[in-house]
C-alpha cells in the first residue's frame, strides 16, 4: 500500500475555519465493470459479495473505509473461524438478482449496486453500504459478520486472530485503486490516510459504557501517552495480566488469581490514525535510542520516580511511534516493552471499533505470544 497519504488533521482546523470543503470520495467505478456489462460465470463457481461501508465522523478526521465480512463456525475443520466475503454458490440465473436476494436477507434493506470485477472464474460484485454504523457494544466468537479495515484485510490478513481468506485480500492487492479513499484539496486529488488495527485492554471495570479505553500511561518511559499493540495476541499480555504477574486488586477486591492473571478482561479493537509516525528500529541518533541504552546499561536497578515528569519530550511533529525490532541486551536480545508497539499522542487519533470479552479458560497461567489460539466468549 502506497505510504504517501493524505491527512486531513494536517488541516484541521484551519481547512474548517477557511470553509474548505472536503469531502472524501471512492472512486472505485473506475476500477470495476459497471452492471450493464456481460457477467460470465459458470455453474459451481462463486458470486461474492463486497459490501463496504465509509464511516465519515462529523469533521472527515476518522473517514475510513470498510468491508463486509463472514465468519465461518468455530469447528474442527480448516475453515474454521475464517473471514470471508458472503458468497453464493452459482447454480442459474441472473447474478444480480441472486445477489440482491442474499442481500435483502442480511440487511432487509436494498443497497446500491456499485458494479463487478470476474476473477478466476468467479464474480466479485460491490455494493455501497450507505448507513452510518453504530459502534457495536460486544462481538462476541459467534457473531456471524465483522467489518474489516483495509489495513487488516491487507496488511494483517486477520481481524482478532481469525484469518482472512486470501480471496479477500487478494481482490485488495491486484486491484489497489479499489483501497484508497481520496480528497480534492489545491487541485490534487490525494489518497485520503488508511487507519491501522490496534490493540489494548485490561480488566473489564476499567472500560467505560462507550468502551473507551483506559486512560494514557502517565508513567512510561515513552511519555504519558496511549499504549497499543498491533496484533490481539501481543494486546493480551496486560489486557488480561498484571505488569508484574502479580495480584492487583479493585476496591480493595482482588481481581486477579495468584499469577496475576483477571478474572474477568476485555479487548478493545481501534482504528489509529497514524499521521507523522517515527519508526523506532535501533537508530543511534534516535531521542528513543537514547532512552532504551539508558534502560539496557544500567547496572544499577532503580525505581521510576512516578513523581519526576517525564523529561524525553517528542518532536513537535510527531504524532505517533512504532516500535520495530530493537537490540537490547537484556530480556532475549530484544527490546519488547510489554507487546507495545503502537504510542499514540493524541487521543483524537483513534476511535474505538469493537470490545470483547476474553474467553479466560483460553489463556493458560502465562502470556505466550507464539500461542495462536487465544479465545474471546
Amino acid at each position: 500500500m502506497d505510504n504517501s497519504q493524505f491527512s486531513l488533521f494536517s488541516l484541521h482546523p484551519s481547512w474548517k475555519e477557511k470553509q474548505i470543503k472536503l469531502v472524501p470520495n471512492y472512486e472505485i467505478e473506475k476500477y470495476i465493470k459497471p452492471i450493464s456489462k456481460k457477467m460470465n460465470i459458470k455453474k459451481n463457481n462463486h458470486i461474492y459479495l463486497c459490501i463496504y461501508n465509509i464511516q465519515a465522523s462529523e469533521e472527515f478526521l476518522h473517514t475510513h473505509l470498510k468491508y463486509f465480512l463472514y465468519k465461518q463456525p468455530n469447528s474442527n475443520n480448516d475453515f474454521s473461524n475464517l473471514l470471508t466475503f458472503p458468497y453464493i454458490t452459482y447454480t442459474s440465473g441472473n447474478p444480480i438478482k441472486i445477489a440482491e436476494k442474499t442481500i435483502t436477507n442480511i440487511f432487509n434493506a436494498k443497497l446500491d449496486c456499485k458494479g463487478f470485477v470476474e476473477k478466476n472464474n468467479d464474480l466479485y460484485i460491490f455494493y455501497n453500504y450507505n448507513v452510518s454504523i453504530k459502534y457495536t457494544p460486544l462481538l462476541k466468537e459467534n457473531t456471524k459478520y465483522w467489518w474489516g479495515l483495509i489495513d487488516e484485510i491487507c496488511n494483517k490478513k486477520e481481524i482478532l486472530n481469525y484469518p482472512i481468506h486470501e480471496t479477500v485480500s487478494n481482490l485488495f492487492l491486484d486491484n489497489p485503486g479499489i483501497i484508497y479513499l481520496t480528497v480534492f484539496y489545491n487541485d490534487i486529488n490525494h489518497k485520503l490516510e488508511i487507519p491501522v488495527v490496534g490493540y489494548k485492554g485490561g480488566y473489564y471495570k476499567l472500560i467505560n459504557k462507550n468502551f473507551e479505553l483506559i486512560d494514557r500511561n502517565l508513567y512510561s518511559m515513552f511519555g504519558p501517552y496511549y499504549n497499543f499493540s498491533s496484533s490481539f495476541t501481543k494486546s493480551l499480555r496486560l489486557s488480561c495480566w498484571t505488569n508484574n504477574y502479580k495480584p492487583a486488586y479493585f476496591n480493595k477486591i482482588q481481581i486477579t488469581n495468584n499469577n496475576g492473571k483477571y478474572l474477568k478482561s476485555k479487548v478493545v479493537r481501534t482504528a489509529i490514525f497514524l499521521g507523522n509516525a517515527q519508526i523506532l528500529r535501533g537508530e543511534t541518533n534516535s531521542t528513543f535510542k537514547k532512552i532504551i541504552d539508558l534502560y539496557d546499561n544500567n547496572d544499577v536497578k532503580t525505581k521510576y520516580n512516578k513523581q519526576v515528569k517525564y523529561k524525553f519530550e517528542w518532536e513537535d511533529d510527531i504524532d505517533t511511534v512504532l516500535l520495530g525490532e530493537i537490540p537490547f541486551k537484556k530480556l532475549d536480545g530484544h527490546f519488547h516493552y510489554t507487546n507495545t508497539d503502537i504510542i499514540v499522542k493524541t487521543k483524537d487519533r483513534f476511535i474505538p471499533l469493537t470490545i470483547h470479552d476474553v474467553n479466560v479458560e483460553s489463556l493458560g497461567e502465562f502470556h505466550n505470544n507464539k500461542y495462536k489460539n487465544y479465545k474471546i466468549q
